[in-house]
């Protein structure tokens, strides 16, 4: 957030200064009716500095890169192109499910709006992940309005927890998206 963003590089290297050997950080979801303080240029440029500054520790300590958050295809350069499956990014409908500790079932802890049923003895979370309507509905990746053009969309797909808490819709672009963001400029 607008909070923290200038500090998070320094975080790092303070982390990765005492020997800590895996590091990572997720963006903040907005609650309803936040504001979204951080723009795309700002994000991007977050991931940039990381980018840059992690290079040291990469040599230095033998750390992997960054790339828990889906955005980091905009700024490494070796991220697969379209290839007509999911193959990483935004993991709602393709690689978890999380279980509440009220049983509620969610599509991604982090997104609010995706809430899919409360799981009771005897239904199988398998069944859930195959076969539940509003998961299979989250599934539909090309229907994601920008990201739909983009030739990242089977890495990443923007973070569907912060779309969704910007525009109540499962569709809508991440806010945070550089290229999101330049492709519409330019329409």
């Amino acid at each position: 957030s607008s909070w923290n963003i200038n500090e998070v590089a320094d975080l790092m290297d303070c982390l990765y200064g005492l020997k800590v050997d895996r590091w990572a950080f997720s963006r903040y979801v907005p609650k309803e009716g936040e504001e979204f303080d951080v723009s795309a240029e700002q994000y991007y440029n977050l991931l940039c500095i990381i980018k840059e500054r992690h290079k040291k520790w990469e040599e230095k300590l033998g750390v992997p890169r960054q790339g828990k958050d889906p955005l980091w295809a905009t700024v490494y350069d070796d991220y697969p192109v379209y290839c007509g499956t999911i193959q990483g990014g935004c993991m709602l409908g393709s690689m978890a499910l999380t279980l509440l500790p009220d049983n509620m079932v969610r599509g991604c802890r982090r997104h609010a709006g995706s809430v899919l049923e409360r799981w009771k003895d005897g239904r199988s979370l398998l069944e859930i992940w195959t076969n539940n309507d509003r998961l299979n509905e989250m599934r539909q990746i090309h229907m994601i309005e920008v990201c739909n053009q983009c030739k990242y969309l089977c890495v990443c797909r923007g973070c569907r927890a912060v779309a969704w808490a910007k525009s109540k819709s499962f569709y809508t672009k991440d806010p945070h998206c550089i290229i999101a963001t330049n492709l519409i400029k330019r329409r």
